[in-house]
């Protein structure tokens, strides 16, 4: 009896397990679809206003850093509706081309401007973000300001040969590395640089929070000072 009762009961959570993703999909699916029609809203309007383009955005913002840290969720999603999944695919990219299908334009600019929201922060609130969106000049802009940071700074203002930070990055090379944790979450990482944070206790034990740094302006001044001090140092 006591077998019997421990298989049931196995069962039963299986089975609350298996309802559980099948929910979460279920939700995830149209929250997709959701995020789809409010662009071509915007698209089919008589009067297609920046203000609700903003808002689709910022829906498409909090869609992506709401499903992250699901990323196998969306993965089975991508496959099922014939999007083929890579290892370098991410979720930026793969949340967006489940909201515009095959219109890769769309995809590569609107998985930018999240990549830009989520560099700067951004709160996920849909006024916060199409507030934030006006103050940068608008989608646009915030796509230039990515471009000449991924860069490594304003094209405009370094015309010349390689930049600092690009002489930073190279030198980046010379230091001594070692290979990340194997539980580090890298999904959502798409930039080739991101920052990590260690903890060292009281008892001096050391550890890092596995949530990479994004923060394009941050990274180009660690990036500039690891590298300055190690160029001093072998003077």
């Amino acid at each position: 009896m006591e077998v019997l009762a421990e298989r049931l009961d196995v069962r039963n959570r299986v089975e609350i397990i298996r309802h559980d993703i099948l929910g979460r999909r279920l939700t995830l699916e149209q929250e997709l679809d959701d995020c789809a029609g409010a662009f071509q809203s915007w698209e089919a309007a008589s009067q297609s206003t920046d203000q609700k383009l903003y808002r689709a955005v910022g829906q498409l913002y909090i869609l992506v850093m709401t499903v992250r840290r699901d990323m196998a969720l969306i993965k089975e999603i991508a496959l099922a509706r014939g999007i083929q999944v890579t290892k370098a695919s991410t979720v930026y990219t793969l949340t967006t081309k489940l909201v515009f299908a095959t219109d890769r334009q769309k995809i590569s600019k609107y998985a930018g401007a999240v990549r830009f929201l989520e560099s700067r922060s951004v709160e996920l609130d849909i006024d916060a973000i199409v507030a934030f969106i006006k103050r940068h000049g608008g989608i646009e802009a915030t796509l230039r300001i990515l471009r000449q940071e991924t860069r490594g700074g304003p094209a405009a203002s370094n015309p010349g040969p390689q930049s600092r930070f690009r002489k930073a990055t190279a030198r980046l090379t010379t230091l001594p590395a070692c290979v990340p944790p194997g539980d580090l979450d890298l999904n959502a990482v798409s930039g080739p640089y991101f920052l990590l944070v260690g903890v060292r206790d009281a008892t001096g034990r050391a550890r890092l929070v596995n949530q990479p740094v994004q923060d394009g302006p941050l990274i180009r001044k660690v990036i500039g000072e690891l590298t300055k001090q190690t160029h001093t140092q072998a003077r």
